[in-house]
């Protein structure tokens, strides 16, 4: 009796869970091959949290400042679309 009720137990917390540290861990990421050097992401009121910068002439996103709020260029995807 107690082995099903762990394996209801995995199933309703562990496999959601796992699920959910799956889809957060999507990182929007620049294209380098779209990125022309514009600037026009870093600059304010685009990204609320400045995640966006410019390294070597191309927009370069800090995932630990970016929260995911949509607010992109053309030239930035998200992680695995």
């Amino acid at each position: 009796m107690k082995k099903i009720y762990l394996m209801i137990l995995v199933v309703l917390i562990v496999v959601p869970l796992t699920i959910f540290a799956q889809d957060t861990t999507k990182v929007y990421k620049v294209d380098k091959s779209k990125c022309i050097g514009c600037t026009i992401c870093t600059q304010s009121g685009k990204c609320p949290t400045d995640a966006i910068e410019m390294k070597n002439g191309k927009a370069v996103i800090d995932p630990s400042k970016c929260i995911d709020c949509g607010k992109k260029c053309q030239a930035v995807s998200r992680g695995s679309d």
